[in-house]
């Protein structure tokens, strides 16, 4: 694996920026709802499904039924969720930014994650990261408290994705 060196010669530095737009908080949202809510709802289907079965002694065929039944109720659900999740993320970014865009700015470095946009800095350690996922598009780091750092693939100024991915997996 190749990293781009920092000043001090032994640590890696990755630099990405786009613009949080419209497309991006879709993408970005549609991942992040998927990872998050499709997982507690499986789990809850597969506990309803079993509950039901075992309280109503269903046989095999209504069993079945409901089940079919409760997986519709879950995707009809997710696409609910996932059109509210991104509504929401999109009111936050019109109060933010009335032309309809931030500019990303994000460094990895040594240990730590600096994010800027919108006049807001935060700063993240890498042992503060819970997940690294992607999308077609974009790297999304889910940090402890909810809060998801998106990369542009195509974004990196310094470094690219492959190695800032690679970097991050072994960190």
């Amino acid at each position: 694996m190749i990293y781009m060196k920092g000043s001090a010669g032994s640590e890696a530095r990755f630099v990405n920026e786009f613009d949080y737009d419209d497309e991006a908080i879709s993408e970005v949202m549609r991942y992040y709802v998927a990872r998050t809510y499709l997982t507690r709802l499986v789990i809850f289907e597969v506990i309803l499904v079993a509950a039901l079965a075992i309280i109503l002694r269903m046989n095999l065929a209504t069993t079945v039924v409901l089940a079919v039944f409760v997986i519709l109720l879950c995707v009809v659900s997710h696409a609910i969720v996932s059109r509210m999740s991104i509504r929401r993320e999109q009111q936050r970014l019109q109060l933010l930014s009335p032309d309809k865009s931030i500019r990303h700015h994000i460094e990895i470095s040594g240990d730590k994650v600096l994010a800027v946009s919108a006049n807001r800095k935060i700063t993240l350690g890498l042992s503060d990261i819970k997940k690294i996922g992607q999308t077609s598009n974009y790297i999304i780091i889910t940090v402890k408290g909810a809060l998801i750092v998106p990369l542009r693939k195509d974004g990196f100024i310094v470094g690219d994705a492959d190695d800032c991915l690679s970097y991050l997996h072994n960190r």
